[in-house]
C-alpha cells in the first residue's frame, strides 16, 4: 500500500460499531427533577377523621345515658325501699283494726245470739220512773239498732250489798267490765246468778284484765224472794250494787232482766243485750272481750 493511501484512510472518519442498549425503558425529561422516594406520602380520605370524632360522640353519649341511668336507678330503689316501708306500716295498721274489728264482732255475735235465741228468756220491766238520771244510755230496745253502742257508760254508784258502805265504780279507769243488772223476783236471774258464781272464781282467774260487776234493781217486796233473804242465803262473790229507786238501771237504759252490757277500759259501750247466758255463752264473751283492743 502506498503512503498516499495510508494517509486517506486517516483523514476519512472513524465510524466505531454502534453499541446495544440494555434500557428498554424511556428516558425521562431531561426537565423534570427526580423526586426522592423519601418525600413520597399517602393522602388519607377525609372521612376517617369526621368518623373517629362521631365514634366518640357516641361513646360519650352512651357513657352520659349509663351513668344517668344508674342514678335514676339508685333513686327509683331509694323510693321503692321508701314505699315499701310504708306500706309495711300500713299494712300492720290494717291487720291491728282488722283484729280489733273481729273481736268486736265476737262479742256482738255473742250477745247478739243470746239476744236471739228463744232459749234465753227474759223478765220485762217498766220504763224507768221520770227521775231517772238523764243523759245517760237510751232505753234498749230488743230487735233494733242499739243507739247506746259507742256511747261511754258514766260513774255507777249504789250501797253495796254486803256491807254499810258506798260502792262506786269508773267504768273510765281502764278496766273492762261485764255488767249484769238483775232482780230478786225473775225466775231466770235466779237460775243465771248462782251458776255465774260457780263459774266466777275461775272466770277471774282465767281473765284477770275483765271484772265482773253485776247491779240489783226493781225492788219490789211484794213480788217474792225478798232480796236481803236472797242476798245473805247466795253470797255472791262478785260486786253487787243495790239499785233502790232504779236509777242505776234507768242509767243503763235497761228493758228487761237479765240485762247484759259491756264496756271497754274507757267506759264505751260495745254491747247490750237482755236475755239468759248459758256458761259456754258467757266464756265466749269473756274470751272475745278480752281479745279485744282500742
Amino acid at each position: 500500500m502506498s503512503v498516499a493511501s495510508l494517509r486517506m484512510d486517516e483523514s476519512s472518519p472513524r465510524t466505531d460499531p454502534p453499541v446495544e442498549s440494555t434500557d428498554t425503558g424511556t428516558e425521562p425529561d431531561s426537565d423534570v427533577a427526580p423526586v426522592p422516594a423519601t418525600a413520597v406520602q399517602t393522602k388519607r380520605p377525609w372521612w376517617i377523621p369526621a368518623g373517629i370524632l362521631a365514634a366518640i360522640a357516641v361513646i360519650g353519649f352512651l357513657v352520659a345515658t349509663q351513668i344517668y341511668l344508674v342514678s335514676a336507678v339508685s333513686s327509683t330503689q331509694e323510693e321503692l325501699d321508701a314505699t315499701r316501708s310504708e306500706l309495711e306500716d300500713r299494712y300492720d295498721e290494717i291487720a291491728r283494726l282488722e283484729s280489733q274489728v273481729a273481736a268486736v264482732g265476737s262479742v256482738v255475735d255473742v250477745l247478739a245470739a243470746a239476744q236471739t235465741t228463744t232459749t234465753q228468756p227474759s223478765s220485762t220491766v217498766e220504763a224507768p220512773p221520770a227521775e231517772a238520771p238523764a243523759g245517760y244510755l237510751p232505753r234498749f230496745e230488743a230487735g233494733q239498732p242499739d243507739a247506746a253502742l259507742g256511747m261511754r257508760l258514766g260513774t255507777v254508784a249504789g250501797p253495796d250489798a254486803y256491807s254499810d258502805s258506798e260502792l262506786t265504780i269508773d267504768p273510765t279507769d281502764g278496766i273492762k267490765r261485764v255488767w249484769m243488772v238483775w232482780a230478786h223476783w225473775c225466775p231466770y236471774c235466779q237460775e243465771e246468778l248462782p251458776a255465774l258464781s260457780v263459774a266466777y272464781p275461775g272466770l277471774q282467774a282465767q281473765y284477770p284484765d275483765i271484772e265482773i260487776a253485776t247491779v240489783t234493781t226493781s225492788i219490789d217486796p211484794s213480788r217474792g224472794n225478798p232480796l236481803d233473804t236472797y242476798l245473805e242465803e247466795q253470797q255472791f262473790p262478785f260486786p253487787v250494787v243495790v239499785d233502790g229507786d232504779f236509777a242505776v238501771a234507768g242509767q243503763m237504759g235497761v228493758s228487761a232482766f237479765p240485762f247484759w252490757i259491756v264496756t271497754d277500759g274507757d267506759g264505751t259501750v260495745l254491747f247490750r243485750s237482755a236475755g239468759y247466758l248459758d256458761d259456754d255463752q258467757l266464756l265466749n264473751l269473756m274470751s272475745s272481750l278480752s281479745e279485744y283492743s282500742t
